[in-house]
């Protein structure tokens, strides 16, 4: 499995690449076919009686797409044009720290709970909350379809020095509804699909779907919030998204005591985080 490691990070580059030049098509297809190669290369090692090698299929199918997205990024046609010195050796070290500052907590925030519950409760209280966090994720991602398109689409718009604002609230609406779509399927109707998709054993926690769905599609909010103004080198709100995390650190050393703490402690960090950003978004200008 450790081939993962290179094989995405040099995926990562090509896709970034055609990410930037928005070949959201062609990214389509890579992400399909990788998930088709990865499947029809788990039945070929199960099938040859060879189940313990079945970990190779993931970074054998990404290999492959590895190449398909290397070869589509270098077929692209070479738009480039003579720019001075100091624009080709410029290098955005605060936009690269400040990036690395809201990965991490978005990390922090969609995995870190599930590492602290391992630690704080119990091996059957972390498997339920592991669960509860599954479905979470489900409906965090569901709004991860569009407000994917934030960084490219942005970016573009202040590239030509037109007013991103307008399209950054459209993909802000859309990727909001997807998400309130997926609080409505798993969080409010959560009794019938969860225990639909993932048997039984979710019954113990059926009641803790609907607050921490919640806490996802607030989570969601106020990342792409943060994305769009980290485009813009507002470099406030990497920070505020990093204070967040932290504060996560330091409230779940003191309260951990059950799943019902985890679950309502993420929910009340998502609203902190929503108001801070929607906040700091309405009246950046008077703040900074």
């Amino acid at each position: 499995f450790s081939p993962v490691w290179l094989i995405g990070i040099l995926s990562a580059i090509d896709r970034g690449f055609l990410n930037g030049n928005q070949k959201f098509a062609l990214l389509a297809v890579v992400s399909i076919g990788e998930a088709i190669a990865k499947f029809v290369f788990t039945i070929a090692f199960v099938e040859f009686n060879l189940p313990r090698f079945v970990y190779l299929a993931t970074p054998m199918s990404m290999a492959i797409t590895l190449l398909v997205g290397w070869s589509a990024a270098k077929s692209l046609k070479d738009s480039s044009q003579k720019l001075d010195d100091q624009t080709v050796f410029y290098f955005p070290k605060r936009f690269l720290a400040t990036s690395f500052l809201v990965r991490l907590s978005s990390v922090a925030f969609l995995s870190l709970d599930v590492i602290l519950a391992k630690i704080y409760l119990s091996s059957a209280a972390a498997g339920q909350y592991a669960l509860i966090s599954l479905v979470g994720k489900t409906v965090f991602f569901l709004g991860s379809v569009f407000s994917q398109f934030i960084t490219p689409v942005v970016s573009r718009a202040e590239g030509a020095k037109t007013n991103p604002r307008r399209v950054f609230y459209q993909l802000l609406a859309v990727s909001t509804f997807s998400s309130l779509s997926g609080f409505l399927l798993f969080g409010v109707f959560g009794g019938y699909t969860a225990p639909f998709l993932f048997g039984s054993k979710v019954y113990p926690v059926l009641g803790f779907l609907l607050p921490y769905s919640l806490a996802m599609v607030v989570f969601g909010v106020a990342s792409n919030i943060v994305n769009y103004h980290q485009i813009k080198r507002h470099y406030l709100f990497p920070v505020l998204g990093f204070a967040v995390a932290v504060i996560q650190l330091i409230m779940t050393a003191y309260f951990h005591s059950n799943v019902s703490t985890f679950v309502f402690l993420m929910l009340a960090l998502g609203l902190i985080y929503l108001f801070l950003t929607v906040f700091t978004h309405l009246f950046y200008q008077q703040i900074v």
